[in-house]
């Protein structure tokens, strides 16, 4: 799977206005720019992704060989509705100067909610709780072998982030793949800002390939952040349990290479334009689309969980 950008898979089938939209929903957002979508056919996309590892032994001549054949697990990403119906009354229509510039801000809006309720999905939705949404990286990684590291497993929430015993080790974690991002907090990545001036160091300001300015951790690794990753995530025996009624947060390393984090839509979003709405002298008009997400490789993307959400960073 390859899969286009969504301004990209936008213009196959949209027209200028639903292009412009799909441009405001990825605007400045190094997710959304960098994610790519594969159009899918049916309700459901199947797959399986390694669960443990091939193993190899050392073997004395004519000794008999015992395969050790890695292990597979059969997963399922399945596309969830995502709309923001706007409504436009008539007595506004007929009372305001240009209905023009009001079916505008309603768009804005619809496109600006749309984005915050995928983002929030992206990060914390799970499915088995509320079937209506997808399934977010919480739920996608999970793995303390391949691609989790829990840092606080007797939930304290006080295990402030180490640069190297925690992120770095993270960064290792990834194996065979390119990690272009690493996400956080705005509050985590001041902490993580303050440490390295503390130390003489820092990361590079510089722009990324779509212009955006971000921080370059290392060489092709920029460090971005998410209002949506929030600092009050609740963990259970160290691993992640709830966005809210807790005091830590996490980080996310993200892959976007083919097999790392991936989207999925039955079609490329819409912009479907105003129209009367039945029995009413009102119009309204609404965002269509159809997505989810999936990792294909247990060792392309890795999260960080229980980091002390304004901890003091150290080495």
């Amino acid at each position: 799977m390859s899969g286009l950008p969504l301004v990209e898979a936008s213009k196959l089938s949209n027209t200028v206005l639903g292009q412009g939209v799909v441009e405001t929903f990825v605007k400045d957002d190094p997710i959304l720019q960098r994610i790519r979508w594969e159009t899918l056919v049916g309700n459901a996309y199947e797959y399986t992704r390694e669960a443990t590892e091939a193993g190899a032994n050392w073997y004395a001549v004519n000794e008999i060989r015992v395969t050790n054949n890695p292990t597979w697990n059969k997963l399922s990403a399945v596309p969830k509705i995502l709309d923001s119906p706007v409504e436009l009354d008539d007595f506004t229509k007929k009372t305001r100067s240009n209905v023009n510039d009001i079916k505008k801000e309603l768009q804005n809006s619809a496109v600006k909610a749309a984005k915050k309720k995928f983002m929030e999905g992206f990060y914390y939705g799970n499915k088995t709780t509320n079937p209506k949404e997808i399934d977010g990286l919480h739920v996608l990684l999970t793995d303390t072998t391949y691609n989790t590291l829990q840092v606080d497993g007797s939930d304290t929430q006080t295990v402030p982030l180490q640069m190297s015993g925690h992120l770095d080790k993270a960064l290792d974690m990834v194996k065979g793949f390119k990690s272009v991002l690493i996400l956080s907090s705005k509050g985590l990545k001041r902490g993580v800002d303050k440490y390295l001036r503390s130390v003489g160091a820092g990361a590079t300001a510089t722009k990324d390939e779509f212009g955006v300015p971000l921080d370059q951790y290392r060489p092709g690794l920029y460090w971005a952040t998410s209002d949506y990753i929030l600092d009050t995530e609740l963990t259970s025996a160290g691993a992640f349990s709830a966005s809210t009624g807790g005091l830590t947060t996490s980080i996310f390393i993200l892959s976007f290479e083919p097999r790392a984090l991936e989207g999925m839509q039955v079609e490329p979003m819409k912009w479907v334009d105003w129209a009367p709405v039945p029995k009413t002298n009102n119009e309204w008009a609404h965002i269509q689309w159809y997505p989810t997400i999936l990792i294909k490789s247990l060792v392309s993307c890795v999260k960080i969980v229980g980091i002390d959400a304004d901890g003091v960073v150290a080495a």
